[in-house]
């Protein structure tokens, strides 16, 4: 069931309209820790991106209640979240977002009640957790999402040629279309997960050599705790070169910033304008929306598209910690072939090619 982007079911509550309670502890939960032995700072190593899901997960609830008239400020976080309240809350959820996201949901929100109620017991909820996930059903093949990387690589040329050859447009939206398909272009070679590739850094996680530019990030800021390092193309070193040199000072409007992707105002790209730009370009020009983790499963359906065996190297080439995560799509690559050495034994067997 779709709603408009402003319906007030879809709204969170921002942390500085929490009851106060909650409020505070939280904010002990994020400042770093005294010691070793104290109590606060139980997440503060967490990412940005992680702590900004837990918040909207537990605003979301927060939202929840006080639409429905039953949010008590003085209650207990742990004792508010009732099984009858979770009950209706689910209920409300599966009408409005898909079975995964609703999974997702409810399992944000139990981890935040074990930071703001640690001493709550969460059976219901872990039990509604667990279920919510095995019952979690896609509502669209994903892989019908997926747009090969000769066609995006396309779309990054109409977009440079768009900014290079239109000297009548506004600046800025020339220097905004090269960007895009510099940033298309890195998503392509090197498919890194969203945060990592908006948060990327001039001479810290973005290094430029002679014939190369590097891509290096510390263990701290990646999924799976590892450090990361590749080299980029040399086919791209002219168009981050470009890009670099004549269209990032227009965006930048004489400030001054590090960060490898500015936006129009002058200011760093954020997590949310690099998404939605992503999806713009892919919309119009392929009729469908890839998100920029799509060009991750992208990547590994086309290494094993043009041999299974190959989807291995996905592991690197993605950064999974995870082998199981890879093996999906080796799995994946395999049964296709299989489908399509099938369906062509068949047309030659019909037509008399396939002997006796």
């Amino acid at each position: 069931m779709s709603r408009p982007r402003d319906d007030p079911a879809r709204r969170c509550l921002p942390v500085d309209r929490w009851p106060a309670r909650e409020r505070r502890a939280w904010e002990r939960a994020l400042a770093p820790a005294p010691d070793v032995l104290s109590a606060d700072g139980a997440v503060a190593h967490w990412r940005p991106t992680t702590r900004r899901s837990i918040e909207n997960a537990y605003g979301r609830w927060l939202n929840f209640l006080e639409r429905r008239d039953d949010l008590d400020a003085e209650e207990d976080a742990g004792a508010r979240a009732s099984e009858d309240r979770l009950r209706a809350y689910v209920i409300e959820l599966s009408g409005q977002i898909a079975s995964t996201t609703v999974a997702g949901r409810i399992r944000d929100l139990s981890i935040a009640l074990s930071v703001l109620a640690p001493d709550h017991d969460q059976t219901s909820l872990l039990r509604a957790r667990q279920r919510l996930k095995v019952r979690a059903r896609p509502e669209r093949d994903k892989r019908a999402l997926l747009v090969g990387p000769a066609e995006l690589i396309d779309l990054a040329g109409d977009l440079v040629r768009r900014a290079e050859d239109a000297p009548g447009r506004r600046p800025d939206w020339r220097a905004c279309d090269y960007r895009d398909a510099v940033i298309l272009l890195v998503l392509v070679f090197r498919p890194l997960r969203r945060g990592n590739l908006c948060d990327l850094v001039l001479g810290h996680t973005v290094q430029e050599g002679p014939e190369v530019f590097r891509i290096a990030l510390d263990a701290a800021v990646t999924k799976n705790r590892r450090d990361y390092a590749a080299d980029l193309p040399a086919f791209l070193t002219p168009f981050i070169r470009r890009y670099l040199d004549a269209y990032r000072p227009i965006l930048l409007r004489g400030r001054k910033s590090d960060h490898l992707w500015i936006s129009a105002r002058g200011h760093p790209l954020d997590d949310a304008s690099l998404y939605g730009k992503i999806v713009q370009h892919t919309r119009a020009a392929f009729g469908k929306p890839l998100s920029p983790h799509l060009f991750r499963d992208a990547a590994a359906t086309f290494l094993g598209t043009e041999n299974p065996e190959l989807v291995r190297l996905a592991s690197s080439l993605l950064h999974h910690a995870d082998g199981r995560t890879t093996e999906a799509h080796y799995n994946h690559a395999r049964a296709d072939h299989a489908v399509r050495d099938y369906q062509r034994t068949v047309l030659a067997a019909r037509h008399g090619d396939g002997g006796n």
